[in-house]
């Protein structure tokens, strides 16, 4: 586990937020295929060749309600950001990023267990997230996490009771 410490987000973090690397560099990408029957399925094919995307990050008029921030030594790591809807019970991440530069050390599932505790206490039943085709090392985090890909476009679903 990393030596992380997760808090509740404030205004001030917004700067440092900015400065996150949000990118992601793959050479894979998920398409749609039809298969017998009709039934759409997603598949992961090899890129001609590698891509970077970077997911921009605004933080003005944002429809998230909670988030939290991770960090190391003073620094901000990682962040993730909510908001319950009760009408269906389902708790939506608009905003999940660890650094580029600190992936896959456990803050991503430092941040997520706190998401998916305060779904939990609000009634949440499930957790839901899209994310892009091209965001393949996104989509295996996700997985990691526990969350299914049950939809296009590509959104991610814990589907048992968080």
């Amino acid at each position: 586990m990393p030596e992380g410490l997760t808090r509740i987000i404030n205004p001030k973090d917004s700067a440092e937020l900015l400065l996150l690397n949000t990118s992601i560099q793959t050479d894979r990408a998920f398409k749609v295929t039809v298969g017998k029957g009709g039934a759409l399925t997603l598949v992961a094919e090899a890129l001609v060749s590698p891509i970077e995307k970077r997911f921009p990050l605004t933080l003005d008029a944002e429809p998230w309600t909670q988030g939290w921030v991770i960090e190391q030594r003073g620094r901000i790591r990682g962040f993730i950001a909510c908001a319950h809807n009760e009408w269906n019970k389902r708790f939506v991440i608009w905003h999940f990023y660890v650094d580029r530069e600190h992936r896959r050390k456990g803050f991503g599932r430092q941040l997520m267990d706190c998401a998916i505790s305060a779904g939990r206490q609000l009634g949440a039943r499930t957790a839901w997230a899209e994310t892009s085709n091209l965001n393949y090392p996104g989509v295996a985090a996700y997985q990691r996490l526990e969350f299914e890909l049950p939809g296009f476009p590509i959104n991610c679903t814990r589907r048992h009771r968080i």
